[in-house]
């Protein structure tokens, strides 16, 4: 059975995953996660998307958390942890 997508449905934007979650993943599955800190956290997240950036598009500080952004993104990174906030320092 063939599904279609309704006419009122309207594709605004989509983020690539792909890439982030296999790399989160890895990282996880390695525990670096818990050598950075054992319980979840923003510090632990922040240090975590900063190693996930450099891997997949190494740039500056600045353009990196600018990157988490919602706005200006090119991937899903931010919003998978929670980093849409984010700001430069």
């Amino acid at each position: 059975m063939t599904k279609t997508i309704p006419d009122n449905f309207e594709v605004i934007r989509s983020l690539p995953h792909g890439h982030v979650g296999s790399i989160l993943e890895t990282i996880k599955k390695l525990g670096l996660d818990q050598i950075i800190e054992r319980k979840p956290s923003r510090t632990r997240n922040l240090i975590l998307a900063m190693i996930i950036a450099i891997i997949i598009n190494p740039k500056s500080k600045l353009a990196t958390a600018r990157g988490f952004n919602h706005q200006t993104c090119s991937n899903s990174l931010g919003q998978l942890l929670n980093l849409e906030k984010a700001e430069e320092s």
